[in-house]
């Protein structure tokens, strides 16, 4: 600050969320999360008039676009089921979102 160099705390997730100012100005939303629950998020940190942003969901479950990815590479159906069973490559989606907190 005294350099006039804009600059910030470093936080880790938790106390991001937890910061006086991030919840003064309502920086963060509640989102969807597979298996019917939800998660609380940053939302865009800019707030538009004209062209809002907005957060609509959250993060896939672990696992949820492996197919898509793989299929969007080249790989053939075949081939992700082999990576799949061969534990090279995981899937999944259904309602595991646990990892968010």
């Amino acid at each position: 600050n005294a350099a006039s160099i804009p600059a910030g705390p470093v936080y880790r997730v938790d106390e991001t969320f937890a910061d006086p100012q991030v919840r003064h100005l309502g920086l963060t939303v509640q989102v969807p999360v597979p298996g019917g629950a939800t998660a609380t998020v940053l939302r865009f940190p800019v707030t538009l008039e004209a062209t809002p942003a907005s957060v609509r969901r959250g993060p896939p479950a672990p696992g949820a676009d492996t197919r898509e990815v793989l299929g969007a590479l080249g790989y053939a159906a075949g081939e992700i089921d082999a990576l799949v069973a061969g534990g090279a490559a995981a899937v999944g989606g259904g309602g595991g979102a646990s990892w968010l907190g």
